[in-house]
């Protein structure tokens, strides 16, 4: 009786070890091109923090000198797996203003889906912002 309770508890601890392991978000980890709008051309290097299931988004080219953002600037970060492909962080959304033409920026929640394995899409204020795997 003793050996049953033993292997169905090891059976549970097995399920439940694999079970969050599917949702370790390595698949985000790579060089991302933003596409089919007017901030196409960035290129985001996705990389894992330490040894935790968190990552950050840096930017590694710029689609043109007048980008609001610089080179080596991280513009998505503590992005963490929710569910199966799919990761919840901060965006942070740049422009600039009319009159000044000063830079302002934002930080915003983004859902991060990966819609296949070269597709990934962010949703953040109401629009879905494409990008492709390098």
């Amino acid at each position: 009786m003793k050996f049953i309770n033993y292997f169905f508890i090891s059976l549970i601890v097995i399920f439940i070890s694999c079970a969050s392991s599917q949702y370790t978000g390595k698949k985000i980890i790579g060089t991302w091109e933003r596409v089919g709008d007017r901030g196409s051309g960035l290129i985001i290097e996705v990389k894992q923090m330490s040894h935790e299931s968190v990552y950050l988004g840096i930017v590694s080219k710029l689609p043109n000198k007048n980008y609001p953002a610089k080179k080596d600037e991280i513009l998505w970060s503590n992005i963490k797996p929710v569910a199966k492909n799919q990761w919840e962080g901060l965006v942070s959304l740049r422009g600039k203003t009319l009159i000044l033409g000063t830079t302002t920026s934002e930080l915003r929640k983004a859902k991060f889906v990966l819609v296949n394995d070269s597709l990934l899409e962010i949703y953040v204020n109401n629009q879905t912002i494409k990008w492709v795997k390098k």
